[in-house]
């Protein structure tokens, strides 16, 4: 709050925990209901929940952290915890969010459509497709799909490593799971 930024543009700052259930009574007590211009989630946990939970704003613009060690065909998240904390799920810290294509099957869904991904594999980016301009093309998963361009997973003891892609994912083997159908809605277990 005593940034430049801060000062110059009037943003309102909120420190609180979000979860699916006081998602929309926040943005509500905030005034960010509605049609809005960007909806940014990146919370290195329940990503996928928290935008299928929102219902109080229909912005323009959503960008979303995926997980690209789960890939860009697999349709899974984690299972919804409020109290999801990436440092406690798993050790290696890979063990968050969800794939880019339980992603797109949410978006679309919800009428939104995949237009890309960031270069180093962390966010997608997709437009509400009744704003979609003539010349932003939808995306499958395949042709957006970044795998991450950093590693940050952790080995079994804690220490910091560079795995491929390969092993990164392969940290995940056998960790829950929550596969969303091609509805866009969690499949029954």
């Amino acid at each position: 709050q005593r940034s430049r930024v801060h000062r110059s543009h009037a943003l309102r700052c909120v420190h609180t925990f979000v979860t699916r259930d006081n998602l929309d009574a926040l943005l509500h007590e905030h005034g960010f209901t509605g049609r809005i211009g960007l909806l940014s989630i990146d919370v290195d946990g329940v990503d996928w929940w928290l935008w299928d939970a929102l219902e109080a704003a229909q912005p323009t613009i959503v960008v979303v952290e995926y997980n690209h060690r789960f890939g860009a065909e697999r349709a899974v998240t984690v299972p919804y915890d409020a109290a999801f904390d990436r440092r406690r799920a798993h050790p290696s810290l890979a063990y968050y969010g969800a794939s880019l294509e339980a992603l797109r099957r949410l978006g679309e869904r919800k009428g939104y459509a995949l237009v890309g991904c960031s270069a180093h594999g962390l966010n997608a980016f997709f437009v509400r497709k009744d704003a979609l301009p003539a010349n932003l093309a939808e995306r499958s998963s395949a042709e957006a799909f970044r795998p991450g361009g950093f590693r940050e997973a952790l080995d079994a003891a804690l220490v910091p490593r560079c795995a491929d892609a390969a092993a990164e994912a392969e940290l995940l083997h056998g960790l829950p799971l929550v596969a969303i159908g091609p509805d866009g809605r969690p499949l029954p277990a």
